[in-house]
This record gives structure tokens, C-alpha cells and sequence, in this order.
């Protein structure tokens, strides 16, 4: 190979195109001892994974027996593939290539590990991860290793099996704050919010400080338990370890929590003293003031939202249509001016927005934008079931009854069923969940009894139910 060839040879490896002609460039770098095999054998890995449309683990199993007596070496170059090939486009995952390096011998350590879970909690991959916490017990690298024990705590709990999180660690000697964070967390997201607190506040007597990212989740604990006391305990300590200034999503995360529990002049002295607002902070204060019922105060935030010129986003058009809907039932033709809304933010609207959209149509009975409406909610989701039961209550509600039976056939075409709406109260760290007709709550006599009581109160003042809007 002449001096020119070999300047060219890295060019010919990185547009290399297919696997046949990617093993005669490795011939060549064989025969050829000036080449630095070292640097090129992790491009020819990963080119080998991706350069056809099943990746030949053979070859590259032979790549890493031949070229390397040196098992550190070898396992070095291995986490730089797994890097390489979590973060990049390939037919090969971490998760095989794991199980090539068992094959050949070689033990992942605490580099591989919680690359390879990372990218198993991102396809959700709990039976793989079960196999590496296993094979993880066995070798120690749990107890020993925090990083594989953070990882793998945060794939059980994107998995939701919250058992196996609390498992985990319970059996972890050594913590940091990670390790809490992902356990306050994983209760958050399950929806155990008391026992969040609880492990939030264990941490604290370990006096292990929190950051911003945790008290982010804390706050997010206390505005869905509605304990406005918590949550300004929680804002002492705040001002006494962070800096809020240089943290705008605990600012954000305060806001949250204060209009959650109805306390807007507290959101207020928040949102007016962070010197840093971002569409999040925007939306929170929107979303939290249509949370308390404030929808004219919401779209008046919005229009200054608009003003300083902050790109509104998804999130934000869900806020201020539920505000047009809601305010729409005291003032006609706000329909139009939220259809006028969802043009002039110049984003593509999700179903959450469309489908308040649609919900505000309802109300005031205007199928022509309905419509509309509907027609761009089956482009985004063509199986969502709500859909149709808005639609259905929507002609119903003109007394539209073949379109209505139309909507229905269709249901029954496709076999959809109507979702049963849901709800839920934590009271005393145990959250109960009631469904539509369902009597199996151990005190659902009762509960049933005291509804109907409200129910009749209610007619007595002349509020009746719109029967119009049920399917």
C-alpha cells in the first residue's frame, strides 16, 4: 500500500457501504502493520452493525478475539461501542452486543452496565434488565457499584414495577443522591405520594442534601397531595439551599405547586421574582389558574406570554383552550376565537388540544368547527375512542341523531369501547380509584349514598345533568 493509500484508507472505511466491502478493508489493514488497528477496529464494529440489515455477530466476535490479548483493552473498546451504539442509529443494540461480550469471555463492568440499561429503559425492556440484575447479584456488581444500581432502579421504575425499585434499593449499602432521587421519583410516578415525602424526608435526616432535580419531583409530590403546608416547607428549604435564580425549573415546579394548592398571590411573588421565565414557567402559571377556575386570568397571561414574544408550545394551547371551553359556557363565539388561537401559534396540535377543542364545540353545540376538528384528531389518532363519544354527544346535542348513529356503527365497526372514566383521592397515604358504575370499594354503599344526596341538593336549586352529552 503506497504512501497515498494509506492516507486514503480512513476516507474508504467511513464510506464504506457494505458489509462485503467493509471485510476487504479490514483484509487490507491486516496485511498492512503501519495501520493503527487499535483506532480502526471500533469503526469497523460498528460499521458492521450497521451497514446491513442484520448485523453479522459473528464477524464481530472474531474482531475482538483477534485483535486483542489484552482483556482491559478489550473491554475499554467494548464501552466505547456500547456508547456508540446507544446513541447512534443501528441494527445492533446494546443488549446483543452484551451477549456477545459474554461469549467471548469478557465481563461487562461498571462503565457497560448502566450503558446497556439506559438503553433498555428507553424500550422498556424489563425482562433483559431482570437478566442483568441477576447476573449482577452473582458477580456483586450491585452492592458494589451505585452507578448500575441507579440505572437499574430507574428501568424498573419507566417499567413501573415499583416493587423491584424499593428491592433494590433496600439492598444497596451505598446511596447517593441519585439513588433517592430515582426512589422519589418512582413514587411520584406511581402515584404514591405520601411515601415520596416520606423518602424525601428520611434523606433529609441522613442529611444528604437535595438538588434542584429532586425537589423538582418533591414539589411535584406535594402539588398533586394538595398539602400547601409540605409545600412550603419544602420552598424554606429551598431558599436556604438553592439558588433559584440559577434554577428556573424548581421556579417553575413552585408555581406548579402553589396555584395546585390555591394559593395564587404565593405564584405570584414566585413567577414576578424569577429573573429567568421559559415556556414552562408561561404554562404553569396558565395551566395553574384554569386549574383554579381563573380561565379569563389565564387567557389575560397568555396574551402577555404572547407579548414579551415567547413561542407558545403544545402544552400551552391545551391550557388556553380549556380556558375558551370553560369560559365559553358564560360567553358565546369563544369557539372561534380558540380555532383563531390554534392557527396563529403555527404549531401542529396534539390530541390533548384538539380535544379540548372539540370539548368546547360541544358545549356550544358548533358542528361545523367540530368537525373540523374531529377530522384532524383521527389524522393523529385515528383509534382514539373519545374522539367519537365527543362527537356522538356533539351531534346529539343539535339533535344531528343519524350522524350521531353513524359515529356509533362506526364504533362498533372498528370495536371500540368507551374508556371508563376514572378518578382518584389519596386519604390517608392510600389512593382510591373509582371508575363509572364500579361498586367495588369496600364503602361504596355509603359513597353512593352520599352522591345521591348531593344529587338531590343539586336539583333542588334547579342543576340538573346535560343528558344530551351522555352516549
Amino acid at each position: 500500500m503506497n504512501s497515498l493509500e494509506l492516507h486514503l484508507f480512513p476516507h474508504s472505511l467511513h464510506s464504506c457501504k457494505s458489509l462485503s466491502h467493509l471485510k476487504q478493508i479490514h483484509g487490507v489493514a491486516i496485511k498492512t502493520p503501519s495501520l493503527s488497528l487499535p483506532n480502526l477496529i471500533p469503526k469497523l464494529i460498528f460499521l458492521s452493525s450497521s451497514s446491513s440489515s442484520s448485523p453479522d455477530l459473528f464477524y464481530i466476535r472474531s474482531i475482538l478475539l483477534t485483535h486483542s490479548h489484552d482483556a482491559q483493552f478489550r473491554l475499554n473498546l467494548c464501552n466505547a461501542i456500547v456508547r456508540s451504539i446507544s446513541r447512534n442509529s443501528t441494527n445492533l443494540t446494546p443488549m446483543e452486543f452484551l451477549n456477545e461480550m459474554l461469549l467471548i469471555g469478557l465481563e461487562p463492568d461498571g462503565f457497560t452496565l448502566p450503558l446497556v440499561l439506559k438503553a433498555l429503559a428507553r424500550t422498556r425492556g424489563i425482562r433483559e434488565g431482570q437478566q442483568i440484575h441477576a447476573r449482577s447479584i452473582k458477580t456483586g456488581m450491585v452492592g458494589l457499584n451505585v452507578y448500575v444500581t441507579n440505572t437499574l432502579m430507574r428501568l424498573y421504575s419507566v417499567c413501573g414495577s415499583i416493587h423491584d425499585v424499593q428491592k433494590v434499593f433496600d439492598e444497596c449499602p451505598h446511596r447517593d443522591l441519585v439513588s433517592w432521587t430515582t426512589l422519589i421519583q418512582a413514587f411520584t410516578k406511581a402515584g404514591l405520594y405520601s411515601r415520596a415525602i416520606e423518602a424525601f424526608m428520611e434523606m433529609c435526616d441522613l442529611r444528604l442534601r437535595a438538588d434542584g432535580r429532586t425537589l423538582v419531583v418533591v414539589l411535584s409530590a406535594c402539588s398533586n397531595l394538595g398539602d400547601l403546608n409540605l409545600g412550603q416547607k419544602v420552598h424554606s428549604y429551598i431558599c436556604y439551599y438553592i439558588d433559584m435564580n440559577a434554577d428556573v425549573f424548581v421556579g417553575n415546579a413552585l408555581i406548579d405547586m402553589y396555584l395546585k394548592c390555591d394559593d395564587l398571590n404565593s405564584a405570584n411573588k414566585v413567577f414576578d421574582e424569577m429573573p429567568v421565565r421559559n415556556v414552562v414557567t408561561w404554562n404553569a402559571m396558565i395551566s395553574g389558574l384554569a386549574y383554579q377556575g381563573r380561565y379569563r386570568e389565564a387567557l389575560d397571561t397568555f396574551r402577555i406570554m404572547q407579548n414579551k414574544g415567547v413561542k407558545p408550545d403544545e402544552v400551552t394551547l391545551v391550557g388556553v383552550l380549556n380556558s375558551c371551553a370553560n369560559l365559553g359556557v358564560l360567553e358565546i363565539g369563544l369557539v372561534k376565537e380558540a380555532e383563531e388561537i390554534v392557527h396563529k401559534m403555527e404549531i401542529r396540535p396534539d390530541v390533548f388540544a384538539c380535544g379540548a377543542l372539540l370539548g368546547a364545540c360541544r358545549i356550544h353545540g358548533n358542528v361545523d368547527i367540530g368537525e373540523s376538528v374531529m377530522q384532524k384528531l383521527t389524522e393523529i389518532d385515528p383509534d382514539e375512542d373519545g374522539t367519537y363519544i365527543l362527537m356522538t354527544n356533539l351531534y346529539s346535542s343539535v339533535h344531528r341523531w343519524k350522524d350521531a348513529s353513524k359515529l356509533r356503527k362506526t364504533m362498533k365497526i372498528k370495536k371500540m369501547r368507551k374508556t371508563p372514566g376514572c378518578s382518584s383521592i389519596e386519604v390517608d397515604g392510600v389512593v382510591h380509584e373509582f371508575r363509572k358504575g364500579d361498586k367495588s370499594h369496600p364503602r361504596s354503599k355509603v359513597i353512593y349514598f352520599v352522591l345521591e344526596g348531593i344529587a338531590t341538593h343539586l336539583k333542588s336549586y334547579g342543576i340538573v345533568e346535560h343528558s344530551t352529552f351522555c352516549i
